[in-house]
């Protein structure tokens, strides 16, 4: 171009401007003349926009990206994906190149239950303000609201009270006129803490109501925790509206590359996720797993643009009292580039943390050191696993001379009496947790009166074990009817073919009774009918046996690996039992289960299967406030003997590891058929 235009007699002294990436924010534009634009242009990327003549001159005129405010600065904008989009266009407005990259995201609490019972105090009545603290808040519970088929007329009688101008306009998009919306100056930027400065005393005689609901993610600042000076004399209920997800890694363009010129966060507030791993205030900070002896890995915190911090998030179950004050770590500057050509940093030039952009704290920071010797790594092992935790499933069957071996569970048999007491006995020795038995009647029949008879197979079993070992171990009874009925369901079935619920009850009850007076520590409902636990309870005190406890079968799932188990106990099923045991797809209805168990009065619960529903031991572990079992059911034991049985695994290593992970899930006790294999392996360890 610059010779074509010599050749048309153009001056060589003629001013020229050559533009890329033009009306965009990395627009970039040099200036020369005709002889020298050439090399003055070799950094330009792309397509040019040249511009030839005294109109050079009027560029200056133009309100192009160069003059503006933030042109050249590349910011990072750690907010929310659906929130970063605004800011972005916002920066975009005045020049700068905006970078999103969401250091949170924000999702559904595991557990509903606490924004399910805020939803109820709104509609009975219990609160008298409502403050919103963020537009994530009040899409939470007008999500919640429309779940339950609620609309603003919930709201009538409750004032609202919001922080911020964004806050108040989501509230009022939903038909809703915040009473209490201050001002900058009046909030002191906006902030929690300043809202509750302004906020109206408490009147007891016009005020009949003095809760106040505060719906957010984190724990609230500590004026507003139980037992703080509230809000203006009132108390306050803190429900948590959302939760973190796990922080994901940035985008290699923001993990690598230098920005052009300098680099600035768009927010300075840390996310959630760095300060609170929080459950509402109400309660302690997140608690500590209930498997015996582990802890929780701390998870780092996240600075506003993603940074890795030395600062820690409170230990889960320390209980950090409310409102001390954490220290600070010193932050540390990042080592200076390497000037080019130089090539990366010396290691040794990284400092303590050898911290560097895109790089591991190495060699600082070695995990392996503590992998090196066996004993290193039980010292440091978070989980354990001891015979104490571990229940063995036992069969016995009615008039059996030998003991009968089950095909499709290899090493178990269904047992006579004697191999009964004498298989407790080992049990006992090599330390196992407790023992759980389960009858294989010789009659069956519609109402499954084998189980409520005080000399049937179950009950007998029962007497025989406890006059064997005494209080050595835990004796555990199966409290089901799918055993002995001949339809093989878990209760009596109405006119109609189904299972009558309430009908079944009152055979729970009898059955319960019986097994208590044979010898039972612990009884297993295991039936899924809705308030089981609440009649055997209530049966057991009323029959003077106020010490024997309920192990509840709180989340017992519809499965396949259930399979072996009904050969082992002669099941005789038609259909299905998908009406009454629970869908696998579903949590919230295993917490919502827990609960019900919690209140009838279990004194233990379990999640069956085990291994294929983890992530749901996990939930009822962190919610439950009584000792966790877990049952790895002939199926999952199964399938294990099989692989081993063709070479394909390590069979001893498989079943450690399987019971390890239930346990590092949250299992206290764990039901499995291995028990007293694995009670001696880890005795002799």
């Amino acid at each position: 171009m610059v010779s074509s235009l010599t050749e048309h007699g153009v001056a060589a002294q003629t001013p020229v401007a050559a533009t890329a990436s033009g009306t965009q924010t990395t627009q970039k534009t040099v200036q020369g003349t005709l002889a020298t634009i050439a090399s003055a242009a070799l950094d330009l990327d792309g397509p040019l926009v040249v511009t030839v003549g005294d109109e050079v001159g009027l560029r200056a005129e133009l309100s192009w990206w160069e003059s503006r405010a933030l042109y050249g600065w590349r910011v990072l904008v750690p907010r929310t994906k659906d929130q970063a989009g605004a800011m972005s266009d916002r920066l975009a407005v005045h020049g700068a190149t905006a970078e999103e990259v969401p250091t949170i995201a924000v999702e559904p609490p595991r557990s509903p239950t606490q924004m399910e019972r805020a939803v109820k105090g709104l509609v009975d009545g219990r609160y008298q303000w409502v403050v919103f603290t963020s537009t994530n808040a009040v899409r939470a519970v007008w999500e919640k609201f429309a779940e339950f088929g609620l609309d603003a007329r919930a709201f009538s009688g409750v004032k609202i009270a919001c922080v911020g101008s964004a806050t108040a306009e989501k509230v009022r998009g939903f038909g809703i006129n915040p009473e209490l919306v201050p001002s900058v100056e009046e909030a002191q930027e906006s902030s929690s803490e300043g809202l509750l400065g302004i906020f109206p005393p408490y009147d007891d005689v016009l005020d009949p109501v003095d809760r106040v609901l505060l719906p957010r993610a984190t724990s609230p600042p500590r004026r507003w925790r139980p037992g703080c000076a509230t809000a203006a004399g009132r108390s306050t209920t803190s429900r948590r509206t959302a939760r973190c997800a796990p922080r994901r890694r940035r985008p290699r363009s923001a993990r690598r590359s230098r920005p052009a010129g300098s680099t600035r966060s768009a927010s300075r507030r840390r996310p959630p996720c760095a300060t609170w791993s929080a459950s509402p205030a109400s309660r302690t900070p997140a608690r500590s797993s209930r498997a015996s002896g582990r802890r929780r890995p701390r998870r780092p915190a996240s600075s506003a643009c993603g940074w890795t911090s030395s600062r820690r998030s409170p230990r889960p179950g320390a209980g950090r009292r409310a409102g001390r004050a954490r220290r600070e770590a010193p932050r540390r500057r990042r080592p200076a580039p390497a000037a080019q050509g130089e090539g990366p940093p010396p290691l040794a030039a990284l400092g303590s943390c050898g911290r560097t952009l895109g790089r591991m704290p190495f060699p600082a920071h070695r995990p392996r050191r503590l992998r090196t010797t066996p004993a290193l790594r039980r010292l440091v092992a978070e989980t354990d696993l001891r015979p104490r935790h571990l229940v063995l499933p036992m069969f016995v069957k009615e008039g059996a001379g030998e003991p009968i071996a089950i095909a499709s569970m290899p090493g178990v048999v269904q047992h006579t009496r004697d191999s009964l007491r004498k298989a407790a006995v080992e049990a006992v020795q090599a330390g196992v947790g407790g023992l759980m038995l389960f009858g294989v009647p010789e009659r069956h029949d519609a109402a499954g009166s084998a189980g409520v008879d005080p000399d049937g197979v179950l009950n007998v079993a029962l007497r025989d074990v406890r006059a064997e070992v005494g209080d050595a171990t835990v004796v555990m009874a199966d409290t089901c009817l799918d055993e002995f009925t001949d339809h093989g369901h878990c209760g009596v079935l109405d006119a109609d073919g189904n299972v009558d619920n309430d009908a079944t009850l009152g055979v729970y009850q009898r059955m319960a009774v019986a097994q208590a007076e044979a010898g039972a520590h612990l009884l297993g409902p295991s039936g899924m009918m809705d308030g089981q636990v609440g009649a055997i309870r209530a049966a057991l005190d009323e029959a003077g046996h106020q010490d024997v406890g309920i192990l509840a079968y709180t989340a017992k799932y519809t499965s396949a690996f259930y399979g072996p188990f009904r050969e082992a106990v002669e099941s005789q099923l038609q259909g299905d039992r998908k009406t009454y045991q629970q869908d696998g797809a579903n949590v919230r209805e295993a917490l919502r289960e827990l609960a019900l168990d919690l209140e009838e009065g279990a004194d233990m619960v379990m999640v069956k299967p085990a291994m294929a529903y983890l992530d749901v031991l996990r939930a009822v572990a962190e919610s439950a406030d009584v000792p966790v079992a877990a049952y790895q059911v002939s199926g999952e034991y199964a399938m294990v003997e099989a692989a081993a049985a063709n070479g394909w695994l390590d069979r001893e290593r498989t079943i450690l590891e399987t019971l390890t992970g239930i346990r590092r899930a949250g299992a206290d006790v764990v039901l499995t058929y291995w028990a007293t294999e694995v009670a001696g392996r880890l005795d002799r360890a």
